[in-house]
């Protein structure tokens, strides 16, 4: 397959970010949180709330991988990658959004432009003081940071895409991977806004079925707090599966789509679970005690 501009420049800011962090990465434990995130992902146990158990469960699998005889130092090399990764879709998001506002003609010229602007404006992101940082210690905010940029580039292939089926697939993988990306910081949530105004802005008619399931969302919510979590967890993952199954049968395509959009949601925040099993088998770290659903909320 043949490689354009686009994809060379996105690879190759990744690489020069990517041997940036990795040389400049902490060689040992860094202060704050660092340590803590360490010992509770080795140990599968649960640092402080909310938990963020995606990252103790990445941060497990790396372990594993014999790249570093100091296993502080791998997880500081796993925040390197996860956060050249996100150079790179934030690479491809710029170059999305130059050409909305500059017209490509296919020629040098404006390829150069466009390439060259998105490379200088990703990598001076890169060597900003506060992402730069995070990039080479083992925090969550790198993972978080690589889950809202793939949300927020799969959001722009939505937008380009929108009028056609085959569009619907790229808003259910965005929302599972917002549970997924919830689980590791709830930073990742402030993308919601900018998704809900790029839909409302193409496409009227998925705004109104998304502002209906926001407020069946809203009131399970509520619910939660006052029923009891798992309940209402079960409730909106048997609601979910009952309203695909029959909105499928009556032809209503949004309204099937929106179901799965929150079914995957749940999943993605099911890892959250995690931390309550890991709780009730008593790790040496295990803070807050999380091991009943009252300790658990």
């Amino acid at each position: 397959m043949k490689l354009d501009n686009n994809r060379i420049g996105a690879l190759i800011t990744f690489i020069i970010s990517l041997i940036v962090y990795t040389i400049t990465t902490s060689p040992a434990v860094p202060f704050w949180d660092c340590g803590e995130f360490i010992a509770s992902s080795v140990t599968m146990g649960v640092p402080h709330p909310p938990g963020a158990p995606v990252y103790l469960l990445a941060g497990k699998v790396f372990s594993f991988l014999p790249i570093s005889p100091d296993m502080a130092h791998r997880f500081n090399i796993l925040a390197g990658i996860v956060s050249a990764l996100t150079i790179m879709f934030l690479y491809m998001i710029i170059v999305r959004l130059i050409k909305e506002f500059v017209k490509d003609d296919n020629s040098l010229e404006s390829k150069l432009k466009i390439y060259f602007a998105a490379g200088i404006g990703a990598l001076t992101y890169a060597f900003t003081d506060t992402f730069w940082f995070n990039a080479t210690e083992a925090e969550v905010y790198s993972i978080s940071m690589l889950g809202v940029s793939m949300v927020m580039w799969l959001t722009l292939i939505w937008m380009d895409n929108y009028k056609e089926i085959k569009s619907l697939k790229y808003l259910i993988l965005i929302s599972y991977l917002l549970g997924l990306s919830i689980g590791v910081h709830l930073l990742s949530f402030l993308v919601v806004p900018t998704i809900v105004i790029l839909i409302y802005f193409h496409d009227r008619d998925m705004f109104m079925n998304l502002v209906v399931w926001g407020a069946v969302l809203g009131i399970f919510y509520m619910l939660a707090k006052s029923i009891g979590l798992n309940f209402v967890t079960l409730v909106i993952m048997f609601g979910c599966v009952w309203v695909v199954y029959y909105f499928d049968k009556k032809g209503y395509i949004h309204f099937k789509l929106w179901g799965f959009v929150l079914a995957l949601v749940v999943l993605g925040l099911s890892t959250y679970l995690s931390i309550y099993i890991r709780s009730n088998l008593g790790p040496v770290i295990n803070e807050n005690d999380p091991s009943n659903l009252e300790r658990f909320i």
